[in-house]
């Protein structure tokens, strides 16, 4: 192992030792064919290398920053995810990765959800999308002993893919993920998508985690019209993703809605935005950063 480390040091600093050099010797290339040139050439060099060199030196420090900013994420997010395999035990290890895109789930976000419905205890889960929410849900409802989420997902390959990981983990009791397709209709405020599908329950428990843009999926504006009349009074909703501009105007839309939607909690980051709601009786708003 020391050999190794050593082996690694010594060659970072050949690296750096042959970057130096290298930037050394264009340098020099550059004053020659400066000093070549007339005058006015000069300055035209001159002014284009010190261009170059500024944007070398941005995109180091941009770079620099960017493995900064990643590696203290993964020291924010590492403690959560060992925390949710020791209290859910999965059959196989929970590995969280950002696979999806920016706007996957936060490792706070899945601890928050798996809480949630311990509380909950729900018997009837609706999930608008698939991905580790529904995996997490599934072992939250496992430790309930109780209650079953069915996932809409409208795009075959993802709904395939979490079926196979749905069926790794055994999970198939608590879990349903059905494909679904969206039609269209015109309203008199533009063009409204929906589901070809309509839930079997009252719901009790909602997560609207869906990471595709309309028209392919419904608006979050579309869904508390859509779903109100199956919702159960002090149903729980879980909205995901609300920093993205086509969830912009979605939560403040249902809380000026005379359904008596209460926020609960909110937490927002960079890249990452969630709420919690609840359907009848609740909380004051709770504002986390």
């Amino acid at each position: 192992m020391r050999l190794i480390k050593r082996f690694v040091k010594k060659f970072n600093t050949i690296a750096s030792l042959a970057a130096l050099m290298f930037w050394n010797a264009q340098l020099i290339l550059i004053v020659v064919a400066i000093l070549a040139v007339d005058q006015s050439v000069q300055l035209s060099l001159f002014v284009a290398y010190s261009a170059l060199m500024v944007l070398v030196l941005v995109a180091k420090i941009k770079r620099e920053k960017d493995a900064l900013d990643q590696t203290t994420q993964l020291r924010t997010r590492a403690p959560i995810i060992p925390y949710l395999n020791s209290v859910m035990q999965p059959r196989l290890p929970i590995r969280y990765t950002r696979a999806y895109s920016d706007y996957s789930p936060s490792p706070k976000m899945l601890k928050d959800l798996f809480n949630l419905l311990i509380e909950a205890k729900p018997k009837n889960v609706l999930e608008l999308g698939s991905g580790l929410t529904t995996l997490i849900a599934s072992y939250a409802l496992k430790q309930n002993r109780y209650g079953k989420v069915v996932s809409w997902d409208c795009i075959e390959n993802r709904a395939a893919g979490n079926r196979e990981l749905i069926n790794l983990h055994g999970q198939g009791k608590y879990v349903e993920i059905l494909d679904v397709t969206t039609s269209k209709s015109i309203q008199k405020d533009g063009t409204k998508s929906w589901f070809d599908q309509k839930p079997e329950d009252k719901i009790d428990f909602l997560v609207v985690d869906d990471s595709v843009e309309p028209p392919v999926v419904p608006r979050g504006k579309d869904v508390m019209e859509e779903l109100m009349p199956y919702l159960e009074i002090g149903c729980t909703i879980l909205l995901h993703d609300r920093i993205r501009p086509v969830e912009n105007e979605t939560l403040s839309h249902w809380l000026s809605s005379k359904n008596d939607l209460l926020l609960i909690q909110r937490v927002q980051t960079n890249k990452n935005t969630y709420s919690v709601l609840r359907l009848g009786p609740g909380v004051n708003l709770v504002e986390r950063s």
